[in-house]
């Protein structure tokens, strides 16, 4: 899961997603360890699934 978290968080920084908090990205990615997932990419995949910085203030509001 550690990998999968960093491997989202670069992935967001990486597309220009630095205001996404870490802790919604934590939170994806222990989501779908949950479902059984435990491949790192498909991990960082889920976990950032539909994140975008709409999306991001959608769930702070």
């Amino acid at each position: 899961m550690n990998q999968a978290y960093d491997l989202a968080c670069q992935t967001l920084q990486n597309i220009g997603q630095l205001e996404v908090d870490r802790e919604i990205t934590a939170r994806g990615v222990l989501q779908a360890a949950e479902s059984g997932e435990r491949n790192a990419n498909k991990l960082c995949e889920r976990a950032i699934h539909g994140l975008t910085a709409f999306d991001y203030r959608q769930q702070c509001a």
